[in-house]
């Protein structure tokens, strides 16, 4: 059974990978149960005063949204010739250059169900993981907290050689995922563990 959702999702990620590829961006991306959203807000405030920077829009988050933040548009919905438009937009950053296609991309990165994170860092991989927190969300599709511990800590394991993980120094399923990575880790927060 191949869907349209399916085509649409392959195509995307093939066009988000080549353009990664070619403008070669810095990308944080962050993911958490709670928090995702503000941590990216914060983020981006930060950095958009100096730097040429891009953030997911709206609830960009999922495999067809954070393609879309790469690419630098907003879902057609159900129109068929508003995804044509998408993927002809799309050829052209790939065949030109875009002097003004963002240095730094922040990237909301949603967990709702198992593999989401592993397909998501399959099309890009982040310079910067920040994990917010583990908390009892969509357990329909993870059973417990460790399952969603360990979707979540996939943003800690596949990001790019000479990255950092900044992670919540206040959160006990988050802290462990330091283990995880050789890369450098940043703890933020209250407690004694916390560099921030």
């Amino acid at each position: 059974y191949f869907s349209m959702k399916t085509l649409t999702k392959k195509i995307l990620k093939f066009f988000a990978k080549l353009i990664i590829n070619k403008y070669k961006p810095k990308v944080i991306g962050i993911t958490g149960s709670v928090g995702k959203t503000s941590a990216k807000e914060a983020v981006f405030c930060v950095l958009k005063s100096t730097l040429a920077v891009r953030k997911s829009e709206k609830n960009y988050n999922n495999e067809i949204g954070v393609p879309l933040t790469i690419l630098g548009m907003k879902s057609p919905g159900k129109s068929i010739f508003g995804w044509v438009w998408v993927f002809i937009k799309a050829l052209w950053l790939c065949l030109f250059r875009n002097k003004k296609y963002p240095k730094i991309l922040v990237l909301e990165m949603a967990a709702d169900k198992r593999g989401n994170l592993e397909y998501l860092t399959s099309i890009v991989r982040p310079n910067v993981s920040i994990i917010t927190a583990v908390a009892p969300v969509h357990l329909e599709f993870f059973g417990n907290l460790k399952d969603v511990a360990k979707e979540k800590s996939t943003l800690v394991k596949n990001f790019l050689p000479n990255g950092f993980a900044i992670l919540n120094a206040d959160d006990e399923a988050v802290v462990p995922m330091n283990r995880l990575t050789d890369a450098q880790v940043i703890f933020y927060g209250f407690s004694e563990k916390a560099d921030l």
